[in-house]
C-alpha cells in the first residue's frame, strides 16, 4: 500500500469513529465502494482499536465540547456497550460526562475510578479536563483521598 492509499484508508477510518456504530457499515460501503483492499485496512483497523476504549472516549469528550451532545450521548453508549465485554475505566466516563455538563455523574464515576484504583487518578489534578470541578467539594475530597494535596 503506497502512502497515498494508506492516506485514504486513514482519513476514512478516522471518520468511520466519528459516526454512530449503527451508520458505519453503510458509510463504509459508501466511502470504500468496490476497493476491496481499502476496505480490508480500514477494517483491520476498526479492529486493533475495537477493544480499546480510548478513541470513543476522546471523540465524545471533543463532540461534547464542541456542543455535539447527541453525538456525544451516542459515544457514551458506545462506552457502555463495550464495557459489557471489556474494561472500560470509569475515568473514560466521567470524562466525558463531566465535558457534556454532567457534574454529578462525572463525580460518581472519578469516585469509582479512585475506588478501582484506575490509574489514570494520578493525573487528575493536573488534567485540565477537569477544571470545571476544582472547587467542587466532592471533587477536593476525591484530591485528599487520593493524597495528590
Amino acid at each position: 500500500m503506497n502512502r497515498n492509499e494508506w492516506e485514504q484508508v486513514k482519513k476514512i477510518f478516522d471518520a468511520a469513529l466519528k459516526l454512530a456504530p449503527n451508520r458505519r457499515k453503510l458509510f463504509l460501503d459508501k466511502s470504500c465502494g468496490d476497493d476491496d483492499s481499502s476496505r480490508r485496512e480500514v477494517e483491520k483497523l476498526r479492529e486493533h482499536s475495537g477493544s480499546s476504549p480510548k478513541p470513543i472516549t476522546q471523540l465524545g469528550y471533543v463532540l461534547a465540547k464542541s456542543g455535539n451532545r447527541e453525538r456525544a450521548q451516542a459515544a457514551l453508549a458506545e462506552l457502555k456497550s463495550l464495557a459489557a465485554e471489556n474494561y472500560v475505566p470509569a475515568y473514560d466516563f466521567a470524562s466525558i460526562y463531566n465535558a457534556l455538563g454532567e457534574r454529578e455523574e462525572a463525580l460518581n464515576y472519578l469516585e469509582k475510578s479512585f475506588e478501582e484504583r484506575e490509574v489514570q487518578m494520578t493525573f487528575i489534578k493536573i488534567d485540565t479536563r477537569w477544571n470545571e470541578l476544582r472547587a467542587d467539594p466532592r471533587f477536593l475530597e476525591i484530591i485528599k483521598r487520593i493524597n495528590l494535596k
